[in-house]
Parts: C-alpha cells; sequence; structure tokens
C-alpha cells in the first residue's frame, strides 16, 4: 500500500507538516511507543512495523534506555548504554506500541506488548517481536539497505507532543477499559521533508549515535525518535535517531541504517493453540525466506570475517557521486577525511542455474 504523505502540506515550501492524529493510513505501520515501568505507561517515543509471515516492529534503542538502566535483567549486558544481543524483560517492566483503526466514527484503540527485543551494539536501532495478535493489521514497507544518496530527499515521520497524566498511564486501568485514551492522552503525527547532506559508515560520535548514520536537514521534533525515513523509491531506509543542530550549526537530524543488522539474529514466536513455538534466525535468512520485505538491495552489501572473532561485518555500498560525502564519523568530516574502503574485488553469488558465472 502507498500513499502520498505530502497530501496534509499546506505549501510546497513548508519542510514539516501534520497528518491526521487518528486514522491515516500509515498508523497502521507507524505507531507511538510506550515504556511501562512499575504499572505507570510513559510515551516515549515512535516505532514501526516490518514483517508479512512474522511481524517485528523497529524503533531506536535510545527509546528504551530508561527500561535498560531500570530493569536489573540487563545490569550485566550493557556496554556504552547501547543495548547488544536478544534479551527478555523483567517482570514490572514492558514496552508496548500503540495501535489503533478508526471505524466511521469510533476509535479502536489496542496497547500491543513487546515480547522479544534484538539489538546490535553501536547501533541505534532495535528490532522488537510483538505478542502474537490475530486482530491487528500492520501496513509494511519494503526496508532499503543501500545508503541513501547525497542531496537525495527524504520523508522522516514520527510522533511528538504527548499528553498524559502527570504520573503515568496506570496499566491496571488500561487492562480494565477504564482509561480515556481520547480524552487524557493525545499526541500529534508529523512528516518532514529533508534533504541528505552527509553520511557516517562508522559512528556519528563517541556516547551521540554510535553506529553507522547519515546526516538530514532539518531537525527532527522530540519522540519522532524511532520513526522511520522513507527514500525517493518510497521505502524505509533508516530509523529517526536524533536531532545535530548543535554538530552542524544549522537544523539536522541523524538517521540510523540497517546494513549493520543484516547478520544478527531476530528472535520471533507463533502460537498454534496452546503450543508456542520460538525461532531465531539472522535478518539475511529472513529476507531469503520472504519474511522481511526489501528492495533487493542487501544484495549490494559486501560481508567480511572480522578476526579473530569471526564475526562476519557488512560493508554497504555507496554511488561514486557520494564519494565527497561519506566520512568514517563526524571528527574525520571535520578533518575533511574520506570514509574508509574496502580493499580488493568481491565474488557475486551465483542467484540461479541460468545466471553466467563470473
Amino acid at each position: 500500500m502507498r500513499m502520498n504523505l505530502r497530501d496534509f502540506r499546506k505549501s510546497q515550501h513548508d519542510l514539516e507538516w501534520e497528518l491526521p492524529a487518528w486514522g491515516h493510513p500509515i498508523s497502521q505501520g507507524v505507531m507511538p511507543l510506550l515504556i511501562g515501568v512499575r504499572g505507570r505507561l510513559f510515551p516515549v517515543g515512535t516505532i514501526f512495523a516490518t514483517g508479512k509471515k512474522v511481524q517485528f516492529l523497529i524503533t531506536a534503542t535510545h527509546n528504551i534506555d530508561q527500561i535498560v538502566k531500570e530493569d536489573p535483567r540487563f545490569a550485566n549486558v550493557i556496554g556504552q548504554g547501547r543495548l547488544e544481543g536478544s534479551h527478555d524483560l523483567s517482570d514490572g517492566y514492558a514496552l508496548y506500541a500503540l495501535h489503533h483503526r478508526v471505524d466511521g466514527e469510533k476509535v479502536y484503540l489496542t496497547l500491543w506488548p513487546l515480547e522479544k527485543i534484538d539489538g546490535a551494539s553501536p547501533t541505534d536501532v532495535v528490532f522488537a517481536h510483538p505478542q502474537f495478535s490475530t486482530g491487528i493489521q500492520t501496513l509494511v514497507t519494503p526496508i532499503s539497505f543501500d545508503i541513501p544518496a547525497v542531496r537525495e530527499v527524504v520523508l522522516s515521520i514520527g510522533y511528538s507532543e504527548f499528553n498524559y497524566p502527570d504520573q503515568g498511564i496506570d496499566l491496571e486501568t488500561v487492562k480494565s477499559g477504564g482509561f480515556d485514551w481520547l480524552g487524557a492522552y493525545s499526541h500529534k503525527l508529523f512528516v518532514t521533508e529533508g534533504t541528505v547532506e552527509r553520511i557516517f559508515t562508522q559512528k556519528f560520535a563517541s556516547g551521540y549515535v554510535a553506529g553507522p548514520c547519515f546526516a538530514f536537514s532539518p531537525e527532527i521534533r522530540h519522540g519522532m525518535s524511532g520513526g522511520p525515513i522513507y527514500n525517493a523509491n518510497g521505502n524505509i531506509c533508516g530509523v529517526n535517531s536524533a536531532g545535530a543542530s548543535m554538530y552542524f550549526g544549522e537544523p539536522m537530524s541523524l538517521g540510523s541504517v540497517f546494513y549493520p543488522m543484516l547478520t544478527r539474529p531476530l528472535r520471533f514466536g507463533a502460537k498454534f493453540g496452546p503450543v508456542t513455538i520460538n525461532a531465531s534466525h539472522t535478518m539475511l535468512d529472513l529476507i531469503a525466506h520472504g519474511t522481511l520485505t526489501t528492495d533487493g538491495s542487501e544484495q549490494h552489501v559486501a560481508f567480511t570475517s572480522n578476526e579473530p572473532g569471526g564475526n562476519i561485518v557488512a560493508h554497504p555500498r555507496s554511488h561514486f557521486d557520494n564519494s565527497g560525502f561519506v566520512h568514517d564519523d563526524f571528527e574525520a568530516f571535520q578533518q575533511g577525511k574520506g570514509a574508509s574502503k574496502l580493499n580488493g574485488e568481491f565474488m557475486r553469488i551465483k542467484m540461479s542455474e541460468s545466471e553466467p558465472e563470473n
């Protein structure tokens, strides 16, 4: 399903505009993210859906930092404040996507629990597997692993200006059906039209988006973090990570990219009557089996073995025209240094028997 996200822009010169807070089709795939801490719910950002045969939700890792810092289960696994590997949450801690659908004049809301979390430190991207539900339909857009082109126009989506009770939303009241979502809670849904300015293949800066990302103008609003960034072809090329105006001296944002996740295992489960089956597969395997929908750009990524650990590392392809705008990190950008490059040539994988070998 494709839609024109510029329909609600009042002027072609506007770089930011609002979509309807409730009922816009994009909300079937892009949702508010809430954290649950000791029985209270707090909206913290944005999360979006992917996956056909198995549903996954994607957000920015820093959106769940409060959970990571407080949940004792993470005490021995957090390095530099970022999530690494697969984890479940302790009792009293939870993550939820707020899904809704509109039928006529009625708005039906579902608090959708997230069960399994997979992060890939130091990136700011986390995949979550939600609780199985047959009643929730999501809008899925293909993921792109290509680095966006410099000067490419992108669209960033996310929620902001959350209003809710000062002490948080009482979870028990929600579960009993007593919380007035449309009266005691509200949000706004924003679109930002930006232009890609710089690309950072290693990180932006230590302690601030410490994974591969790209800079795009202007600056996104607080709360839009974790939302999707759409490239010029309408595919999702990144995740909203942070504002970066203080670094560039002009309105600027950072979007994290997906390619470091390609070799990481993602966990998921499915229920068949009373039986629950859990599995774990790399993103590459899930793509090959049609579980994750992409634009085919995973074929543009090269892979090397990281000795002595033997980890497989993904290396993206960037168009030659980008070369003067691609850097290892912000420090290299300040020094006028281009990005590090791989040496040698890589074998192109034979895709079918009819394809001639090189």
